[in-house]
């Protein structure tokens, strides 16, 4: 995620940021199938997605602790 990216997720609506959640959580899903069977070339992607798993996290938890 870039710095950018980043910026626009403190100004996003909350349900905004459970949706994006939802979908970079089925992602992480389908590359740690597409590595088990061997089709995943850049394993980066793993590390990447979890990151901005825990980002997200992080925006979200500080919604709603406001």
């Amino acid at each position: 995620m870039k710095k950018r990216e980043l910026q626009d997720l403190k100004h996003r609506p909350l349900a905004d940021l459970k949706r994006l959640l939802k979908e970079k959580e089925e992602a992480l899903l389908k590359s740690n199938f597409d590595l088990s069977a061997g089709k995943l070339k850049k394993i980066s992607v793993l590390k990447e997605l979890k990151k901005d798993i825990a980002r997200i996290k992080n925006f979200i938890n500080i919604l709603n602790n406001q």
